[in-house]
């Protein structure tokens, strides 16, 4: 797990999250939307420290991938307030196979996330498929300008 350190006086907590599915394209999306809704719903851009993205195991086969998610919501706080907006977070799952050089996968990456704008925020997380024998991503972007407006 990459943990960046960051300028807030609370402490960090992690949600976890799974899911299961023998179609790993299918999995990976699925997860990101969990991961995405419980954003949308509890953690405002600024509180968002790390988002980790793994299998169960290598050679995966449980089919189950996993998501972990640093942030520093306070304890009391129970949710973002309800004028933030519903969709402070949008993904995009990339993927790449293992054939593909690793340099253009990346590249590729870079190229999705410029295509959804240099001015949003993003937070990119990348593992292994070892069950489609591919590269995986998961790309969260944000509007700034949304993270601004909750910090005040």
């Amino acid at each position: 797990m990459l943990f960046v350190p960051h300028a807030s006086s609370e402490p960090t907590r992690i949600e976890r999250f799974q899911h299961t599915d023998s179609d790993n394209a299918r999995n990976w999306s699925a997860l990101a939307e969990k991961v995405t809704s419980w954003l949308n719903k509890n953690v405002a851009p600024h509180q968002l420290v790390s988002l980790s993205i793994y299998e169960e195991s290598h050679r995966n086969t449980s089919h189950t991938v996993h998501a972990t998610v640093t942030h520093t919501v306070p304890i009391e706080q129970q949710s973002l307030p309800e004028d933030a907006g519903a969709n402070i977070y949008s993904f995009k799952v990339h993927r790449g196979a293992y054939q593909t050089p690793q340099m253009k996968f990346y590249m590729d990456l870079v190229e999705t996330v410029n295509k959804t704008g240099v001015d949003q925020g993003h937070v990119v997380a990348v593992a292994n498929d070892s069950g489609s024998s591919n590269f995986t991503s998961i790309s969260l972007s944000y509007d700034p300008m949304i993270s601004t407006k909750l910090k005040e």
